[in-house]
């Protein structure tokens, strides 16, 4: 069912068309939500990839709407009790490092990124355990890119 819903969602979200339709979407969160515990972790991959391909090839808006809806999973997935004893934190929070390590993202995507994570880690700080890996990764890679502000943002990020 998820694989088939997030096959619906991708084609509503990279379509040609001036607004592309989110329903997919906010239904792949409402179901990812309903399935969290240790159940999440049997539809995770295909939730995640959806998101980061979104993230990563659509409209600045669209991806921002991915990049949004994978903060809001996330925060549930540290948020579930049961996931806590779990080793899969770095998997919850992977797609951020591979939207942010894309050559596609742009410059909006990688802030949002970074503004997810600085979320995450101030309100969540805590319980992030061994997901610290990814967040690492995607810091790496904002200390590396281009663009001074997305430079300054991550070095800012690892100061706090």
């Amino acid at each position: 069912f998820v694989k088939c819903l997030c096959q619906v969602a991708k084609d509503e979200l990279l379509s040609n068309v001036a607004e592309p339709r989110l329903y997919c979407l906010q239904k792949l969160v409402e179901v990812a939500t309903d399935n969290m515990g240790e159940r999440i972790v049997c539809i995770w991959n295909s939730i995640s990839s959806l998101l980061v391909e979104v993230g990563c090839r659509s409209k600045p808006a669209v991806a921002k709407m991915s990049i949004d809806s994978l903060r809001q999973m996330v925060i549930k997935c540290l948020d579930c009790p049961e996931l806590l004893q779990c080793q899969l934190q770095p998997e919850f929070l992977d797609p951020f490092y591979r939207v942010m390590s894309n050559e596609n993202s742009t410059y909006d995507t990688k802030d949002l990124i970074l503004q997810c994570l600085n979320q995450i880690i101030l309100t969540r700080g805590k319980i992030v355990g061994n997901g610290w890996s990814a967040i690492f990764r995607a810091l790496n890679i904002a200390a590396q890119d281009k663009n001074e502000e997305i430079l300054t943002t991550g070095h800012g990020m690892l100061n706090k």
